[in-house]
């Protein structure tokens, strides 16, 4: 697991109807931002206290994954533990 330290940009939903995801953009430098997934709903009612540029740690862990259908290749990164600095 990694730890990132960085300024929220957006917190935001994206998805079908049927899966929806909560996405948080982190900005982790001047030049560099992450999109993290947070799926834990502990983290998600966590997510509904913290607005756009709140400094925020987050403990994320990489999930990679190869599409069945057509071999294309993805890089999740989810949200383990958040918290305001």
């Amino acid at each position: 697991m990694n730890i990132l330290h960085g300024k929220i940009q957006s917190i935001h939903t994206e998805g079908t109807a049927e899966f929806k995801k909560k996405i948080l953009t982190l900005s982790v430098s001047s030049e560099e931002r992450c999109f993290i997934e947070v799926r834990n709903e502990m983290l998600r009612e966590i997510l509904k206290n913290l607005k756009k540029g709140d400094k925020v740690q987050v403990a994320v862990s990489y999930e990679g994954k190869i599409s069945k259908s057509n071999g294309n290749r993805f890089n999740n990164i989810i949200a383990k533990t958040l918290d305001k600095l």
